[in-house]
């Protein structure tokens, strides 16, 4: 599934950022299909999105029902946890991100825009990524686990 993952490309040509491939595959693996991704971004002057997501297609898959399926695997993840609630993965639209809602990530753009982002709010702003990047690895290792699981039950 990784080598799949590695051939997918986007309109410019580029493929899925590394810092999500694994997460793309896994999640693909389980039959959830992905329609894109994002490890996550943030430039010199504080242009990017912090925060990394996957989208998810919507309509029914292989005999199942891809939100009230996330949104389990959400809750389970959850469950064996304490995550920051600035890290905290989540099922918005369709879209599984870590982080502020866009009204949130809105609020830094504009901050950026205007210039107001200073050098603590960019390194601020890193460390949060950082820490959002480690959330979305520790729910893709538990996928992978569940991934384990389901193989060992069907002796596959």
């Amino acid at each position: 599934m990784l080598r799949a993952v590695d051939c997918v490309r986007d309109a410019l040509g580029k493929g899925v950022d590394p810092g999500i491939r694994e997460t793309v595959a896994v999640l693909n693996l389980l039959g959830f299909r992905t329609r894109q991704s994002c490890e996550g971004h943030v430039n010199e002057q504080g242009f990017g999105l912090p925060s990394p997501w996957v989208d998810i297609d919507l309509s029914i898959q292989e005999n199942m029902v891809p939100e009230s399926m996330i949104k389990l695997l959400l809750a389970d993840f959850q469950r064996s946890r304490k995550s920051p609630g600035d890290a905290r993965l989540r099922w918005e639209d369709g879209r599984i991100q870590s982080g502020d809602c866009h009204d949130g990530l809105e609020r830094v753009r504009r901050r950026i825009e205007t210039g107001t982002l200073a050098g603590d709010d960019l390194r601020r702003l890193r460390a949060t990524l950082a820490s959002r990047q480690r959330e979305m690895r520790d729910f893709t290792e538990f996928l992978k686990n569940r991934l384990r699981e389901r193989r060992r039950r069907s002796g596959g």
